[in-house]
């Protein structure tokens, strides 16, 4: 049994919450909130060492998820990287 203790504005203890059923946590540090959705980020996979291609599946909570389609959410890391990679394509796509 998992439990969890619940800290007031105050930072005294609140109350204590267990569960059998626990939700993993947001994979971002120092969140502890339940994880909602995975990164979808395409992650290249290695045919010589037999690990196929796929996403990053890092856990999210809705927080932390930044939704670039309908049902495609990337993780802060992934997010940034997209940012760049899409800055970077606009500036080589102007011509002089």
């Amino acid at each position: 049994m998992a439990c969890e203790v619940i800290v007031g504005s105050n930072g005294k203890a609140l109350a204590i919450a267990c569960s059998r059923n626990r939700v993993a946590a947001c994979s971002v540090p120092e969140c502890r909130r339940p994880h909602t959705k995975l990164c979808d980020f395409p992650i290249a996979g290695k045919a010589s060492l037999g690990v196929p291609a796929g996403t990053c599946d890092a856990k999210l909570c809705d927080a932390h998820a930044t939704s670039q389609a309908e049902g495609v959410d990337f993780c802060p890391a992934h997010h940034a990287r997209s940012k760049l990679g899409k800055a970077a394509a606009s500036t080589r796509e102007v011509a002089p």
